[in-house]
C-alpha cells in the first residue's frame, strides 16, 4: 500500500520522452502506472482494513465516498452507451473515466491511513514537494525554448493543480512553526502556478482564494450550517462559469485590438466548445440522467462541429513531409477535452455525474478539520474555478488526492465500524485497476506497433474483410487504430508525392491495416476511426501510383461511398469530409454519381457551401441549367467554400467577374546558355531569387515559348524540393550544381500535379523550360550553363 501510494507520487515522470512509449506517449504510460500503483494500493487497503476493522472508517470519508460513487454510477451509466468499455478508460489523452475515479477513491483512502504513520507521513510531504518542483521547473524551462529531457508534458498549463495541492500538503503536514509552514505552502503554491501560466489559476490564487477565506472566517452565520453552506457556494462557482461561458459570445471583441483580446478569445473558444456539448445532449433526452461515455467529448466535437467552423489548409509541400496537423482529421488534433469539467462530467455520466464530480472538491469543507474549514473551502473553490477552465492531467491526480487526504478530519472516532460492503468495494477497484493497469500497458505497445502484412486483395465490400491478424483492443473506441490507419497511409502517401514507388512489403503492411480498421468498423467504434478511413481514401485517390500500389488504391477506393455515407449519417454537418469524394467523381467526369451525392447534400442543407459548390458544377452541364449552376456556385463561395477546398483564382474571378488579383513579383531577365549535343543553346528567362518569386514562378501561366525559362535561384545548395501545383503547363526541370553545371533531370513534370519533386544531389538552382525541350535539344548532366547577366 504504501509503495503504490509512493510511486503513484512519481508517475507522471514517465511521460517524459525517455521514459515514454505508445503513440500518446505523454498520457499512455503515466495512465498505465496510476492504475497499477492504485490496484496495489486498493489490494493492500483491502488486506489492511480486513485484519484491522477500525482501519475501515477511512473507506466511509466523505473525500473516499464520492468519487466511489462517482465511479459506481459511471459503470451504472455505461450499460446505456454505445461502447461502455470505453467509459471505464476514458479519452485515451487523459484517462478521465471509471477508473480514474476510482484510482482517486483508491489513493485518497491508503493516504489516509498513511498519514497516521508519521515516518510514512514524512516520506509523502518530502517526495511530494521534491516532485512538485521537478516538474514545475522543468515544464517551465520546456515552455521556455530551455533543453529539458525530463519535460513530462506539453501543457505546463496542468501544474497548477500541482501548486494548489502541495500548498495544502506543505500547510498540512509539515510539523513546523505556524509562520514557517504558511510561509512555505505560499511559496511553493506560488512558483509553481505562476510557472504553469494558468491565467485563470494565477487569478484564483490572487483573488478568489483569499476571499473565499475571508468570506468563510467572517460571514456571520451559524458555525453549524457554515460547512454547508459553503459546499453549496463551491458547487455554484463550476456551475455559474459553464452558465455564463454558454450564454456570453465574445467574438467581436475578441476580433478587435482590445488589452483584453486575449480573454476574449479564451472565452470565445469555450463557449463554442460548450454548444457541442448542449448540441450532443439535445439529440438524447437519456443522456441528461446517463451521459453519453467518458472520453467521448473528442468524438462529439467532430460529429457537431459545424462546417462552417472547419477551416483545412491544402499544402502539397508539408503534407509531403506528413504536418498531418494542418488537416482537420479528428484524429492528430489535440481537441480531446472541453476544458471544463462540467461539460465532460454531465457527458461522461449525465447530471448525477457532473453533481458528483463537482462534490468531489466541494465536499472538502465537510470533511476537514473544523480548525481549517476556512481553508478548505478555499482549496475547494481553487480547484473546481481552475476545473472549469482547463483538464486536469493524470499525472497531477495522486498528489490532488494526497491534498484531499492532508485536509481529512481524523476517521477513527466513529462509533460504529462500516460493514463489508466498502471492503469489498475497494477490493474489487484495486483488483480491477490493477489487471487494467496491466492491460493498459500491453495494449499501449500492441496498438503502437500494429502493422500486419496482407497479401491477398481486399473486400469487395467494407467490413467483409477476412483479415490475416485481426485488431483487438478489448472494447475501446478505436482511436489507437485510427492513429495507425493516418501515421501509415501519410507514410505511404508522402514516399508517393516524391516520387518513389512503394515496394511490395510497404503495400502489405498499408493493406493490412486497413484491412484491420475495415473490420474494426463492424463493430461499434469512435468516429475517429471512421473519419481516418474516409480521409484516407481521399489522399490516396489522387496519388499518381502504378503496379500493386494502384491495385491497392483501387481495391480501397471501391467503398468510399459507403463509408462517407456512414459518416454522413452520424456526423451530418461535416461535408467538409463529402468534398474530396464529390472532387473525384468531377475530375472522372461520373456526372451520375456527382449529381446524385450532391443533390443529397443539398436537399439536407441549401445552404451548405460544398452541397452548392458541387450542385452548381452538376448543373453546368445539365443544358439550360447553367446560370442556376454559376449561381449556386457565386454562393458557394460568398459562404467561404474556399475553408473546406482549394478555389482556383481563375475560376474564382470568372464567378465573380473580377480580375485574378494574384501577387506578381518582380523578376530579373536575363538570357542563358546551356551547353547541347548539337551546341550552345539560347533561353530568355526570368530569375526567381527571392522566396516570393520562386513561389509564385510559373504559376497559373497557360503557355510558353519554346525559348522561356524559369530559374529558381537559392541562398544556399540542398535537395530542394518543388511541386507543380498550380502550374498549368507541362516542364522540364534541371537542378545545378553551384559550379553551374546540371546534376540531374526531371522531364516532363505534369500539370497541376500535387507530387513532390526532390533531386538525390544538391543544388544551387533550378532551370524550368517548356517539357520536351531537354530531349529535343540533347540536354544531358553534366552540361555546362552560363548566363548572360544583362537583360534581353
Amino acid at each position: 500500500m504504501t509503495g503504490g501510494v509512493l510511486l503513484s507520487l512519481v508517475s507522471i515522470f514517465l511521460a517524459s520522452k525517455p521514459l515514454s512509449f505508445g503513440i500518446w506517449y505523454q498520457a499512455e504510460p503515466v495512465v498505465g502506472a496510476i492504475r497499477v500503483t492504485s490496484g496495489i494500493a486498493g489490494i493492500g487497503i483491502f488486506l489492511f482494513a480486513l485484519a484491522h476493522r477500525p482501519a475501515r472508517g477511512m473507506l466511509v470519508h466523505p473525500f473516499v465516498v464520492v468519487p466511489t460513487l462517482l465511479a459506481i454510477w459511471s459503470i451504472l451509466a455505461s450499460v446505456f452507451h454505445d461502447i461502455p468499455v470505453q467509459s471505464w478508460h476514458g479519452s485515451v489523452e487523459i484517462g478521465e473515466g471509471v477508473l480514474w475515479y476510482a484510482n482517486m477513491a483508491i489513493l485518497i483512502a491508503a493516504s489516509l491511513l498513511l498519514l497516521r504513520f508519521h515516518r510514512i507521513r514524512r516520506m509523502l510531504l518530502g517526495l511530494a514537494v521534491v516532485s512538485t518542483v521537478v516538474v514545475a521547473l522543468s515544464s517551465w524551462m520546456y515552455t521556455h525554448g530551455m533543453a529539458n529531457p525530463v519535460a513530462p508534458y506539453f501543457f505546463a498549463d496542468y501544474i497548477a493543480f500541482l501548486g494548489f495541492g502541495s500548498g495544502a500538503i506543505v500547510f498540512m503536514l509539515w510539523r513546523v512553526a505556524l509562520p514557517l509552514r504558511l510561509a512555505g505552502a505560499i511559496l511553493l503554491a506560488a512558483g509553481v502556478i505562476i510557472a504553469s501560466s494558468n491565467n485563470a489559476a494565477i487569478g484564483t490564487m490572487v483573488l478568489v482564494m483569499p476571499a473565499a477565506m475571508l468570506a468563510y472566517r467572517f460571514l456571520p452565520v451559524n458555525s453549524g450550517i457554515k460547512p454547508y453552506l459553503a459546499v453549496a457556494a463551491i458547487m455554484l462557482v463550476p456551475l455559474t462559469i459553464t452558465l455564463l461561458v454558454t450564454i456570453f459570445d465574445l467574438t467581436e471583441l475578441a476580433m478587435g485590438d482590445s488589452a483584453w483580446i486575449g480573454l476574449a478569445n479564451s472565452v470565445r473558444s469555450r463557449h463554442y466548445l460548450t454548444q457541442v456539448v448542449w448540441d450532443a445532449m439535445s439529440l438524447s433526452p437519456q443522456s441528461w440522467l446517463v451521459g453519453l461515455g467518458w472520453g467521448s467529448y473528442s468524438d462529439q466535437l467532430a460529429i457537431h462541429m459545424p462546417v462552417e467552423w472547419v477551416a483545412l489548409v491544402d499544402d502539397p509541400i508539408s503534407r509531403g513531409e506528413m504536418a498531418s496537423e494542418e488537416w482537420w482529421d479528428a484524429v492528430h488534433r489535440v481537441d480531446f477535452h472541453s476544458h471544463n469539467f462540467v461539460l465532460e462530467s454531465i457527458l461522461g455520466a449525465g447530471i448525477p455525474g457532473m453533481l458528483l464530480s463537482i462534490m468531489v472538491f466541494a465536499i472538502l469543507p465537510l470533511g476537514s478539520r473544523r480548525k481549517y474549514a476556512a481553508l478548505a473551502f478555499a482549496l475547494g473553490t481553487a480547484y473546481v474555478t481552475v476545473y472549469a477552465t482547463w483538464f486536469l492531467f493524470i499525472g497531477a491526480m495522486p498528489l490532488v488526492a494526497l491534498a484531499l487526504a492532508s485536509m481529512a478530519r481524523p476517521f477513527a472516532r466513529l462509533r460504529r465500524v462500516p460493514g463489508k460492503i466498502p471492503l469489498i468495494v475497494i477490493g474489487f477497484f484495486g483488483v480491477a485497476s490493477l489487471l487494467a493497469g496491466i492491460e493498459s500497458i500491453y495494449f499501449s505497445n500492441y496498438a503502437y506497433s500494429f502493422a500486419p502484412p496482407m497479401t491477398t486483395a481486399l473486400a469487395p465490400v467494407p467490413g467483409k474483410e477476412d483479415c490475416p491478424v485481426a485488431y483487438v483492443d478489448r472494447g475501446r473506441n478505436g482511436d489507437h487504430l485510427s492513429f495507425r490507419l493516418r501515421t501509415l497511409s501519410n507514410a505511404f502517401q508522402a514516399s508517393t508525392l516524391k516520387g518513389e514507388v512503394p515496394d511490395r512489403e510497404k503495400v502489405s503492411y498499408m493493406r493490412g491495416i486497413i484491412c484491420a480498421a475495415e473490420q474494426r468498423l463492424r463493430q461499434p467504434s469512435g468516429i475517429k476511426l471512421q473519419i481516418s478511413a474516409v480521409t484516407t481514401r481521399s489522399d490516396m485517390a489522387f496519388l499518381e501510383t502504378t503496379g500493386e500500389a494502384r491495385g491497392l488504391v483501387d481495391e480501397y477506393l471501391r467503398g468510399w461511398e459507403q463509408r462517407v455515407d456512414a459518416l454522413l449519417a452520424r456526423a451530418p454537418k461535416r461535408t467538409d469530409f463529402v468534398a474530396p469524394l464529390l472532387s473525384y467523381y468531377f475530375a472522372r467526369q461520373d456526372q451520375a454519381r456527382l449529381t446524385r451525392l450532391s443533390n443529397r447534400l443539398f436537399e439536407a442543407n441549401p445552404k451548405d457551401p460544398i452541397a452548392l459548390w458541387f450542385t452548381g458544377l452538376a448543373l453546368l452541364n445539365q443544358e439550360g441549367s447553367g446560370e442556376a449552376g454559376l449561381g449556386r456556385m457565386r454562393r458557394s463561395l460568398e459562404l467561404g467554400v474556399e475553408r473546406l477546398m482549394p478555389v482556383d483564382p481563375q475560376v474564382k474571378a470568372d464567378l465573380t467577374g473580377t480580375e485574378v488579383k494574384l501577387f506578381k513579383p518582380e523578376f530579373r531577365e536575363s538570357v542563358l546558355y546551356i551547353d547541347t549535343a548539337s551546341g550552345m543553346a539560347r533561353f530568355n528567362i526570368d530569375i526567381a531569387d527571392t522566396s516570393a518569386a520562386r513561389d509564385q514562378g510559373f504559376k497559373w501561366r497557360t503557355s510558353m515559348e519554346d525559348q522561356d525559362g524559369m530559374l529558381l535561384v537559392y541562398e544556399s545548395a540542398d535537395r530542394h524540393k518543388i511541386s507543380m501545383e498550380n502550374v498549368f503547363v507541362a516542364l522540364d526541370m534541371l537542378f545545378l550544381s553551384v559550379d553551374g553545371r546540371v546534376t540531374e533531370i526531371v522531364r516532363n513534370a505534369k500539370p497541376r500535379s500535387i507530387n513532390i519533386i526532390q533531386p538525390e544531389q544538391k543544388s544551387v538552382a533550378i532551370l524550368q523550360l517548356k517539357a520536351g525541350t531537354s530531349e529535343r535539344l540533347g540536354i544531358q548532366v553534366g552540361a555546362a550553363v552560363r548566363m548572360d547577366a544583362r537583360k534581353r
